[in-house]
């Protein structure tokens, strides 16, 4: 689901991604998942909860905003 603003019209990202869709193209960002994801994973292993809970936060904010085809 995108973001929408209070009118009901979507914000500039989401609009962004729904023209290129519409053309066909695919995203064409810069991957950093191969850079971002393994320090995510290591604190998931941290000895404090707090590191761990926000771990999971992280990956599911990275899962969130990476475009899947």
């Amino acid at each position: 689901m995108h973001r929408q603003r209070a009118t009901g019209a979507p914000t500039g990202g989401a609009r962004r991604g729904q023209d290129a869709k519409k053309r066909g193209e695919a995203w064409v960002g810069p991957d950093y998942l191969a850079s971002v994801v393994p320090p995510v994973l290591n604190a998931l292993v941290d000895a404090d909860a707090r590191v761990r809970y926000y771990a999971c936060e992280a990956l599911y904010n990275i899962a969130k905003a990476r475009p899947w085809h």
